[in-house]
């Protein structure tokens, strides 16, 4: 009978998306601010973080890919 559940394999590689995302130390520091300020703007993030605006922009759409943010 098949359930709507996902298979352990799917799990395991959702999993390993969202470590592997989670594993770039930028990315990671994003992740401990929104986590601590629960809402902040790309501006707030800049502001914080020493990365040019591309490259910020480009960890943002990396952590909405895999649903952290």
């Amino acid at each position: 009978m098949k359930t709507d559940e996902p298979s352990p394999k799917m799990l395991e590689e959702g999993v390993l998306r969202i470590l592997r995302a989670m594993a770039n130390p930028a990315r990671f520091r994003m992740i401990a601010l929104l986590a601590e300020h629960k809402e902040c703007t790309s501006a707030q993030l800049a502001e914080t973080l020493p990365l040019a605006q591309s490259s910020l922009f480009d960890h943002l759409t990396r952590l909405r890919e895999v649903d952290i943010v």
